[in-house]
């Protein structure tokens, strides 16, 4: 169990591939286009890079959330469905990492176990991974 337990510490840094910025700027955001086939695109604070310069996006575990349904009206802006992997135990007793497969694209969410187990987060739960666009600030 250590082992799995440090595989997924070794995900809480974990970063998406490098994507193509896309204009239009929208009050100094950029929409990050979805290469991946997750089905959506990531919203980010626009730095003032051109139009197709690739950017690394770093996603921690702590800044992701998980729905069962897409949530409309919320502040969160980036929301990707997916499908539940794994469901890991945490450093800490009272949390655990969930690994989400958005279309072939990983991302692992932490979550409090109460969280898991009151939204059945088991392998092939659909969910929707909610990403704050203020997490993406770098």
């Amino acid at each position: 169990e250590h082992a799995q337990k440090q595989r997924y510490a070794d995900h809480r840094d974990e970063q998406q591939p490098r994507r193509d910025m896309d204009h239009p700027k929208d009050e100094n955001r950029i929409k990050l286009p979805d290469h991946h086939g997750s089905g959506g695109a990531l919203w980010a604070r626009d730095t003032g890079l051109p139009k197709g310069h690739r950017v690394r996006v770093r996603i921690l575990a702590r800044d992701v959330s998980l729905a069962l349904e897409h949530q409309e009206r919320s502040s969160i802006l980036n929301l990707l469905p997916g499908r539940v992997e794994e469901v890991a135990g945490d450093m800490h007793p009272a949390s655990c990492l969930v690994r989400v497969d958005l279309g072939g694209q990983p991302i692992v969410a932490r979550v409090t176990k109460r969280s898991a187990e009151a939204l059945g987060l088991t392998p092939g739960a659909a969910v929707w991974a909610q990403i704050k666009a203020v997490a993406l600030i770098g």
